[in-house]
């Protein structure tokens, strides 16, 4: 058994790739070769000294040990690794990256994004967790060679480049996705410690008062990100819009978008920006104080289908379609009544502690209508609040109305050139890409930020944002929810043992839910030595 190099021609480009080949003799008696495993495509030395490496370690499977030989040094984690690497290549990472990597440096840029990528969905942490990970807790070859502070010069290096490999790395993912419908949201983070320059005051959708943050742009295509912006902490949603339709015009080349957006980037600046630009796009209008949504939405439904999609206005290109659930018009007419319920035994009980209170521990008026708001919370419309020798409340009837009249009801703005079921079925994909991206804050841990660097800050939500990116393309491919599988797959481990002065890791037996995982992915089984 050895290793050897085939040589194959494609449109007048050599390609090289390892195989496995082995020694045998014919019908004739002729020595010949056959090949009993094709490996990956040699694109650098670094893919041949890994093929050599791969049939060191099936030949090892052969050598006779006892039990008295094995010393058990060390178990690493390895089926976080194993599948993010699959992954990885599989979106041409290695290539992409490696033309970054330059002659001077003394580190394997490529391999360090990868690590750092890797630990964000196993241990998410501070880059040095993620050194301490990759050095203790890590099955990871040439560990030794990585330097700690190689981390921070990698980060540098990935933020100096971020357009060219976002760039590179969508004309990857364009080949196998819809790229004509993109999908835009926007998160926040808030910083601990020291801060820098993006770190302001804004409205925070981590509740987290008090604390400064940075504003997250993420723009997805099927549910892959394919383009990510990082804006100070005081951004407001609808500011954002015309720097991202512009950066995918100017560096994606994308000749027709349509962009699918939330409420809270709703605003007659954006559609006029997004016309005069000839942008198709599809957004929903807020359902209260929007005087175009108060008008529409209350559009009688004449019919008795469960399901209405109905365009009840058109001006010059753009439509107004009205959608209506009639199951969620029940379920949001209870809620009311119970939302109802609740407010008035809140205000009761407020009305009541007051009556029972001495005279020189009342509240004052101001601070019980104040804590009267507050009880209301964002249902404060619903009640007309008053001090009248003490806490009076009544239902404001036209308000409770109309939150009966918008149950159900839904109201989006369009430009697109499609049939207005496909515009909502295009918009309810919106809801799916929210789930995404909770998953990008929680799961993979994006907040907080301890950075005091600007381009520290931008490095680390770029590197969660490659993480995003393998986990959904993972997802894609599973039957079950992926943050479980991660879960399974660090069960997966390599035990280092030594014999005879010579160490190899032996993978744990995979368990039925693994291989199911692997099989789905379409990552091979792992070698049964290292």
């Amino acid at each position: 058994m050895f290793l050897r190099r085939a040589v194959s021609y494609y449109k007048g480009k050599k390609k090289e790739y390892a195989q496995i080949a082995e020694n045998h003799r014919d019908e004739k008696g002729k020595v010949r070769q056959r090949v009993i495993k094709s490996l990956w495509r040699i694109d650098s030395k670094a893919d041949w000294e890994r093929a050599k490496k791969f049939v060191e370690r099936l030949k090892a499977e052969k050598k006779i040990i006892t039990l008295g030989d094995l010393r058990v040094k060390t178990c690493l984690e390895f089926g976080t690794l194993h599948v993010a690497g699959a992954m990885w290549n599989r979106i041409g990472m290695p290539k992409i990256l490696r033309s970054f990597q330059g002659s001077k440096r003394k580190f394997d840029f490529e391999k360090t994004i990868f690590l750092l990528t890797a630990n964000r969905l196993s241990e998410p942490g501070s880059e040095l967790g993620a050194y301490e990970w990759i050095q203790k807790e890590a099955f990871v070859e040439g560990k030794e060679e990585i330097a700690e502070h190689h981390l921070y010069r990698t980060l540098d290096l990935l933020v100096a480049n971020k357009t060219e490999i976002e760039r590179a790395i969508f004309e990857r993912l364009r080949r196998t996705i819809d790229t004509s419908k993109v999908f835009y949201d926007l998160t926040s983070s808030y910083f601990e410690g020291t801060t820098c320059v993006l770190a302001e005051f804004g409205y925070s959708r981590d509740r987290k008062r008090g604390k400064k943050q940075f504003v997250l742009g993420l723009v997805l295509a099927e549910g892959l990100p394919i383009a990510h912006f990082v804006f100070p902490g005081s951004t407001t949603d609808k500011t954002t819009m015309k720097q991202t339709v512009e950066y995918l015009q100017r560096e994606f080349k994308i000749k027709r978008i349509i962009f699918v957006a939330d409420r809270g980037l709703f605003s007659p600046g954006n559609l006029d920006f997004l016309d005069d630009e000839e942008h198709e796009y599809i957004l929903a209008l807020k359902r209260r104080r929007d005087k175009e949504a108060e008008e529409l939405i209350p559009t009688p439904i004449k019919t008795g289908r469960r399901v209405v999609v109905k365009e009840v206005k058109r001006e010059g290109n753009r439509r107004w379609i009205l959608c209506f659930n009639r199951d969620v018009e029940r379920e949001e007419r209870e809620h009311l009544w119970e939302v109802r319920r609740s407010l008035e035994r809140k205000l009761r009980e407020l009305a009541e502690s007051y009556r029972r209170e001495g005279r020189g521990r009342k509240p004052s008026p101001e601070n019980l209508i104040h804590n009267a708001m507050k009880a209301l919370g964002k249902h404060r419309r619903l009640f007309d609040i008053k001090f009248d020798g003490g806490l009076t409340y009544s239902l404001n009837r036209e308000a409770w109305e109309y939150e009966n009249k918008i149950a159900g009801r839904y109201l989006l703005v369009t430009t697109a050139k499609l049939p207005s079921r496909e515009v909502v079925e295009v918009y309810k994909q919106l809801a799916r890409i929210e789930q995404a991206f909770r998953e990008l804050k929680s799961f993979l841990k994006l907040r907080p930020v301890f950075h005091p660097k600007e381009r520290r800050v931008r490095a680390h939500a770029f590197v969660c944002v490659l993480s995003f990116l393998l986990e959904a393309l993972m997802q894609k491919k599973l039957s079950v929810p992926v943050g479980r599988a991660l879960q399974e797959l660090k069960r997966m481990r390599v035990a280092m043992i030594d014999v005879e002065g010579e160490e190899m890791g032996l993978p744990t037996e995979l368990n039925e839910e693994q291989r199911k995982i692997l099989k789905e992915l379409g990552v091979e089984t792992p070698p049964r030595v290292f």
